[in-house]
C-alpha cells in the first residue's frame, strides 16, 4: 500500500535486521489491537501542501477508527489504526496533485511480532496487511491516466477483475472469496476486486466497496473527444516542462541546451503527428466514452508508429471507462461532507471474512447519505 500521510503520530522501534517469523502459536490467536482509540476532545485544522482538513473531517477519521475496532478483532495479526489523508506530494507522485481531499483511517495488521521486555506483543518489522476507509478516496484504488492528468485535474480508470476476463490464474478464485462477488449486502453498492497491477498502489490487490449518495458515482465519464482535447494540452504542457528542465540542466552550456531543445522539439512534433492521426481515425466517434485497458492507461503519443495499436485498439482486452472529477465535486470534497466513501482491504483471509460478516456497510451508507435512518442510533457490527 502506498504510504499515506500520518495525522496520528505513532512511535515504535523496528529492528533493521532480519528477524524470525512469529511462533506458530500466534497464527490463529486473537492478538487484538495495540490500543483502543476514542474521540479526542480538541481537534485543530490540519494543512499539507495545497490541502486543508477541517476539525469535522478529522472527526470522521476518528469515527472510522472506532467503527473498524468495533468490527474486527485482529487474529493471527497484531493491529493498530492510524488516521490518514492524501499523500504528501513529492518527486514520484506529482500526478496526484489533482486528487480531491481524501481523509480517513487505515488498520495496519502486523504479522511479524514478538514479546518485548515487558512481555507485551510488539511488531518486529513494518510488514502488515491493510484495511482502509477513506472519504473521497481514490489514490490507492484508481489507475492514473498520466497522458491526461494535470496538476488541476485528475483522470483515472478503475481497473478491476471482471468475470471471464481474468488477468491471472487466481483472479476468479480471489474475486469470489467468501462470497464477496455475490454478497447480499454488497450487491447494493459498487464493489470489485483489484488484481495486482491494476491500481496505483504498490500492493495492487484489494477488495473494494464504494458508497455513493443515491448509488450514483459523482464523477464524469470522459468522451473520446475530451480525451483527445486533453491529450493535446498535455503534450504541449509536457514540451514546456521539458524546455524548462533543459534550461535548468544545461545552465552555462549553450551547446548542450541547443541539443536538448532540439530533441524535445522532435519529440513534440512526433507526438503532435500521432495525435492528429489517431483523432482522424476516430473523428466520427468523438461522443463515445473513452475506454482503456489496464495496459493502455498511460498513452504514449511519443513512441507510436502507424502500425502500432493506439489506446482504443482494445478488442481483445478488458477495458474500463476514463473518469474525471468535476470541479464542483472536488470543491465539496475539500469543504463539505464526504462525496463518497471508499472501503478497501488486502486479501488476508481472516480479515476478509470478518469484514463481510461483521462490518455494517448499510449503517455507514446511511450515516453519510441518509442520516435520518440512523439519527440517535449507535454503530453496531452485524455479526451475520
Amino acid at each position: 500500500m502506498k504510504k499515506t500521510l500520518l495525522l496520528l503520530f505513532y512511535l515504535s522501534g523496528f529492528c533493521s535486521e532480519a528477524q524470525p517469523l512469529p511462533p506458530r502459536s500466534y497464527n490463529d490467536k486473537e492478538l487484538g489491537w495495540m490500543k483502543i482509540y476514542k474521540h479526542t476532545s480538541d481537534l485543530k485544522p490540519f494543512s499539507v501542501d495545497h490541502r486543508s482538513y477541517s476539525p469535522a473531517q478529522l472527526r470522521h477519521c476518528e469515527t472510522f477508527i472506532m467503527w473498524m475496532q468495533q468490527s474486527y478483532l485482529p487474529t493471527g495479526r497484531l493491529g493498530d489504526v492510524r488516521k490518514s489523508a492524501n499523500e504528501k506530494l513529492g518527486q514520484y507522485n506529482k500526478d496526484t496533485k489533482g486528487l480531491p481531499n481524501a481523509y480517513g483511517a487505515y488498520a495496519k495488521l502486523y504479522y511479524h511480532v514478538k514479546k518485548d521486555a515487558a512481555g507485551k506483543l510488539a511488531p518486529i518489522d513494518n510488514d502488515a496487511d491493510y484495511w482502509n476507509i477513506q472519504a473521497n478516496g481514490l489514490g490507492d484504488i484508481s489507475k492514473t491516466v498520466k497522458s491526461l492528468t494535470t496538476p488541476d485535474q485528475y483522470y483515472f480508470t478503475l481497473s478491476h477483475y471482471k468475470a471471464g476476463k481474468s488477468e491471472g490464474m487466481d483472479d476468479a478464485h480471489d474475486a469470489s472469496l467468501s462470497g464477496f462477488d455475490v454478497h447480499p449486502v454488497l450487491n447494493k453498492y459498487t464493489h470489485f476486486y483489484i488484481s495486482k497491477g491494476n491500481a496505483n498502489a504498490s500492493a495492487g490487490r484489494y477488495y473494494v466497496v464504494l458508497l455513493f449518495p443515491g448509488n450514483q458515482a459523482p464523477w464524469v465519464t470522459v468522451t473520446k473527444g475530451e480525451f483527445f482535447e486533453q491529450s493535446g494540452k498535455w503534450i504541449e504542457q509536457t514540451y514546456l516542462s521539458e524546455m524548462k528542465t533543459n534550461a535548468d540542466q544545461n545552465s552555462g552550456y549553450p551547446a548542450g541546451l541547443e541539443q536538448a531543445n532540439q530533441r524535445s522539439k522532435i519529440r513534440l512534433e512526433k507526438a503532435r503527428a500521432n495525435l492528429k492521426r489517431v483523432k482522424e481515425k476516430y473523428k466520427n466517434r468523438m461522443g463515445e466514452a473513452a475506454t482503456l485497458s489496464a495496459g493502455h492507461a498511460n498513452c504514449d503519443f511519443y513512441n507510436m508508429t502507424e502500425n502500432s495499436e493506439d489506446m482504443f485498439d482494445n478488442a481483445q482486452n478488458t477495458t474500463y471507462p476514463v473518469f474525471r472529477i468535476p470541479k464542483e465535486v472536488a470543491d465539496k470534497c475539500a469543504n463539505g461532507q464526504p462525496q463518497w466513501i471508499a472501503i478497501y482491504w488486502e486479501p488476508f483471509a481472516h480479515l476478509h471474512k470478518s469484514i463481510l460478516t461483521n462490518f455494517n456497510f448499510d449503517y455507514i451508507y446511511n450515516y453519510f447519505f441518509d442520516s435520518g435512518k440512523v439519527n440517535g442510533i449507535a454503530y453496531k457490527p452485524l455479526h451475520l
